[in-house]
């Protein structure tokens, strides 16, 4: 059927069969896919389309008439008007399902992949208070979240998934009266309990001292203020210091990192050092080859890999990284690699024309790899390629590209970093037979 022969309000029944990846119940009762929020993976539901973009409508939830055997009550008392989480009530065993299913299909329909097994998905050992950054925002003098695709702010004393002493900060904070001074506020907490803290006022004006007074307790590191990209809800890459105790910093398969207030560093600690011992041991390093690490950020896979190789060179394009890069390199005392900045799509062919590399490891963002990147591996073939993903549609797209150009996708193996969501992460393994040779 053709969805644009539909026009709002009709009525529909039908099971859920799929998970979008903001956690939308699908149906497909009337031929085409209909993304109903509140609906779950075996619930029968009756709904009505809403709304249509090209061939795909969003419907509401009418009622649901058989639910779920995976639905249970939510452990949260905001869920889920809470926009941070989406599949509280849905079992971790059945999310962990839905997640390796959502991989397979990518891979086959963007991909174009259908002889390539899609692993088991690795679960978290924690799934609740796994996260070290909860970025808050603060409206009426109230931290909490903006309900899923909404501007309504829903404020919270707790939440399910932060670390104990970011819950303490929330709770303390919550009904400080100079709170109202704030839009947003960011919270990063270690393995050690400690936290950085980073904050954006209304037209960037001072915080109060009695304010920056409550801020500060034992456990807090650092204080700082970030500057708030206009209409864009994050902050932007310049920092301000207020308070500082001592560095923030965070152990990673046993390497000390420095954490600046913008680097990136993944949410869930351990599922983050299996992740990246994963795409090591995918590489299977050598100490007598050389490797490289494209998107390199502050050096968390980087150093670990020259730990068990000759040389490294990792590729970042944002110059803080960059440089807590070289930081974290002389910290852990590993020499034997080196850092570039720049763009990797302009950078890449150079460097594979200079030398060749063993193995790479690509950990793109959320976007995926730039063409550029994708035609030199391909016109550059490396024995073994590593892709780390957060988004397996952009991963999919490249798998296609590098798989048209000589490569052969080997496995892949998702690791649960995101509870209670849609989201997931990926390594995935390819080689080359042709590598050194050129195309």
């Amino acid at each position: 059927m053709d969805p644009k022969e539909y026009q709002p309000f009709t009525p529909g029944e039908g099971e859920v069969v799929d998970f979008g990846m903001e956690g939308e119940g699908i149906v497909k009762d009337l031929g085409f896919p209909v993304f109903v929020p509140g609906a779950l993976i075996g619930d029968r539901i009756s709904y009505r389309l809403i709304q249509r973009r090209k061939k795909i409508w969003r419907g509401e939830l009418n009622r649901i008439l058989n639910p779920s055997p995976n639905r249970i009550p939510s452990p949260c008392k905001y869920f889920p008007k809470c926009g941070g989480c989406q599949l509280l009530n849905y079992k971790y065993s059945g999310q962990l399902k839905a997640k390796r299913k959502k991989v397979e299909e990518v891979l086959r329909r963007i991909g174009k992949v259908n002889n390539v097994l899609v692993e088991k998905v690795i679960p978290s050992e924690e799934i609740f208070h796994y996260r070290n950054h909860l970025q808050c925002k603060v409206v009426n003098g109230k931290i909490g979240f903006y309900a899923s695709n909404s501007k309504e702010h829903v404020p919270i004393t707790t939440c399910k998934i932060a670390g104990e002493n970011t819950n303490a900060l929330i709770k303390k904070l919550q009904d400080h009266r100079e709170l109202k001074d704030l839009t947003q506020v960011s919270f990063r907490e270690n393995s050690y309990g400690e936290v950085m803290i980073i904050y954006s006022t209304k037209k960037n004006q001072k915080i109060k001292n009695n304010l920056l007074a409550s801020l500060i307790e034992p456990y807090v590191t650092s204080i700082y203020q970030g500057m708030e990209a206009k209409g864009k809800g994050h902050f932007e890459k310049n920092f301000t210091l207020i308070y500082k105790k001592k560095e923030f910093q965070e152990e990673l398969l046993g390497n000390q990192y420095v954490i600046s207030p913008g680097s990136f560093f993944q949410v869930n600690k351990k599922q983050g050092e299996r992740l990246y011992q994963l795409a090591i041991d995918a590489l299977n390093p050598d100490l007598k080859k050389e490797y490289l690490d494209l998107y390199c950020g502050i050096g968390s896979i980087t150093i670990p890999l020259a730990q068990k190789s000759k040389h490294v060179v990792g590729i970042e394009y944002i110059e803080e990284a960059v440089e807590a890069a070289r930081e974290n390199g002389n910290i852990n005392k590993v020499t034997n690699l080196s850092f570039a900045h720049g763009k990797v799509e302009s950078l890449l062919e150079e460097v594979l024309k200079e030398k060749k590399y063993e193995g790479c490891i690509l950990d793109p963002p959320r976007g995926g790899c730039n063409k550029k990147v994708l035609e030199a591996l391909v016109e550059n073939p490396i024995k073994r390629l590593v892709y780390v993903s957060c988004n397996p549609s952009t991963w999919a797209r490249d798998i296609q590209r590098l798989v048209a150009g000589g490569y052969e996708l080997e496995y892949v193996q998702p690791v649960d970093m995101f509870c209670h969501s849609m989201h997931i992460e990926l390594v995935s393994r390819l080689s080359h037979s042709n590598h050194g040779k050129g195309l």
